[in-house]
């Protein structure tokens, strides 16, 4: 397991015996991170979209 993997495991963790549930969004930025896929800057500012109650998530839209 690498190091964002138990990272994020931990903080799972801890977040749900606060007995809460991160958001699907979340959860998938979180899955994101732990693959190396985007930086912890950019879960940080996704984080702050979230408590703004913007939008998390943003894709480009796919060239069909």
């Amino acid at each position: 397991m690498t190091d964002r993997r138990q990272a994020l495991a931990a903080a799972l963790g801890s977040v749900r015996l606060e007995d809460a549930e991160p958001s699907p969004e979340m959860l998938e930025l979180g899955e994101r991170w732990a693959r190396g896929e985007i930086t912890t800057e950019e879960v940080k500012a996704a984080a702050a979209r979230a408590a703004a109650g913007e939008p998390v998530i943003t894709r480009a839209p796919s060239a069909a």
